[in-house]
């Protein structure tokens, strides 16, 4: 859950009501500071700074209105959830303008008050995350996109001039190259910077919720809308939405992102059209030409998204970056430890292909860090498939002497070096013959009855 770090000022004065939501919110793991007026609330907002206050929108004498300005001149950035009975919605719906993130109606069960704390936690965390990304972004010498190639280069270069222009841009590349950080430092650069950085996987999200999800929708529009929601449009508003995996979009929707692009107008599910400014980034690993011959994506929804290439390079396209990025991830996830690399375990990750990218290049060096012995890394702890990958390029044993060869010694041969390369083990010695493992078996109980009789003795 989003939130467990930080504090939640409760304010409510109804005794009852305020043991019932503190043993809630207590059991979830929540840390609390308790209030029954407003002023003692303030008092704990003043001097806890809390990521989130709930409060009652009547509280005796005072309004809960005047309490939400005061939270917001002492604490600008603390999330306020106000709780209403039926005959003080008007209230409510003033408090979401005054700066309220939403309000919860009374009657309400457990469930429904960890959901409304937990969106707004969640949205208080997305919002620091793109604060922290803006700031880090912008610090002098940071480069969220590591590497020092002229690969690397051409892309910063790239971004640089895409960054002031409002035009979509279509980043292609495959998975783990970093499209989403390209994404994020296309925005930091540009004149949506001022506003939210929103990201959607579009493959992550059912086909079924993703038009809700995009363009929102209105109460009652559907079964189980409940209340009016914004979609990512809409919380993208004045700054950049990023559409990742844009080649999953499904096809009954891409008219009405091409409508939304177009004309900068969307139509959340049950409601009216509504004007936008949001910049478009969108990115995919797919190859979008081929699915339009297919006729899995629009090719108009295609030459609107693509205005702008950013083609980011596959890691195996620019190996004298992965020294770089593999003692950033070393010193990233080594946990004070002074780790190095051998020049033998260098050597082994700069001749293998990563068709996981930068991702699969992290995820291995985090485990590495783990998982050390020692100070430095040697080749010896490198994962097998990787070691492996490495025999391939070493010269054949396999040599054609002027007069021929035999078919069967080349099999045999190959058979010896497969299984040399994969220390004896049959399924991965298979793996890299591209065969069966029970032929792979049959091959070697052909050539000698043991595995031994197939090494030169």
């Amino acid at each position: 859950m989003p939130g467990k770090g930080g504090s939640i000022v409760l304010i409510e004065d109804d005794a009852s009501q305020r043991r019932i939501m503190q043993h809630a919110l207590e059991q979830a793991g929540y840390s609390l500071y308790l209030a029954d007026n407003a002023r003692d609330g303030l008092m704990h907002v003043r001097s806890v700074n809390p990521r989130l206050v709930i409060t009652d929108i009547c509280l005796g004498e005072s309004s809960g209105l005047e309490l939400l300005l005061e939270v917001k001149t002492y604490s600008k950035n603390s999330m306020v959830l106000v709780v209403t009975a039926y005959s003080s919605l008007e209230q409510a719906v003033d408090a979401i303008r005054l700066g309220a993130f939403d309000y919860l109606p009374k009657p309400f069960s457990r469930d429904q008050l960890l959901l409304a704390v937990y969106k707004a936690l969640a949205f208080d965390g997305l919002r620091r995350d793109n604060l922290n990304l803006k700031v880090a972004l912008t610090r002098k010498g940071y480069r969220a996109l590591l590497g020092d190639s002229h690969e690397m280069q051409v892309v910063h270069d790239l971004i640089r001039r895409m960054a002031g222009s409002c035009a979509p841009v279509l980043i292609l590349g495959e998975s783990g190259t970093g499209k989403e950080l390209a994404a994020g430092l296309l925005h930091v650069q540009s004149d949506y910077c001022r506003g939210p950085f929103v990201a959607v996987n579009c493959a992550a999200i059912p086909a079924t919720l993703l038009e809700s999800e995009l363009f929102g929708h209105t109460r009652g529009s559907f079964t189980g809308a409940e209340r009016d929601y914004k979609g990512k449009f809409e919380q993208a508003e004045g700054g950049t939405l990023f559409l990742d995996e844009i080649g999953d979009l499904p096809l009954d929707l891409q008219p009405k992102l091409l409508r939304a692009l177009q004309e900068q107008e969307i139509t959340p599910v049950g409601g009216s059209t509504k004007a936008v400014n949001v910049r478009i980034i969108a990115a995919t690993n797919c190859n979008l030409e081929q699915l339009i011959e297919q006729g899995r994506f629009r090719s108009d929804l295609y030459y609107r998204l693509a205005v702008l290439h950013l083609p980011l390079p596959a890691l195996r396209d620019r190996p004298e970056d992965i020294l770089l990025l593999a003692q950033h991830f070393l010193n990233k996830h080594a946990e004070g430890r002074n780790l190095k690399f051998s020049s033998a375990a260098i050597e082994i990750m700069q001749n293998y292909t990563w068709p996981g990218n930068v991702r699969e290049l992290e995820n291995l060096i985090q485990r590495l860090a783990i998982l050390a012995r020692r100070e430095l890394i040697d080749s010896d702890e490198m994962p097998m498939h990787i070691r492996i990958c490495n025999r391939i390029h070493e010269p054949l044993v396999v040599h054609m002497p002027q007069g021929g060869f035999p078919l069967r010694d080349i099999e045999r041969q190959a058979i010896m070096q497969a299984l040399a390369a994969s220390d004896g083990n049959y399924t991965k010695a298979a793996e890299f013959l591209h065969v069966p493992r029970h032929i792979l078996a049959y091959r070697i109980q052909k050539y000698g009855n043991k595995t031994d009789d197939c090494f030169p003795s």
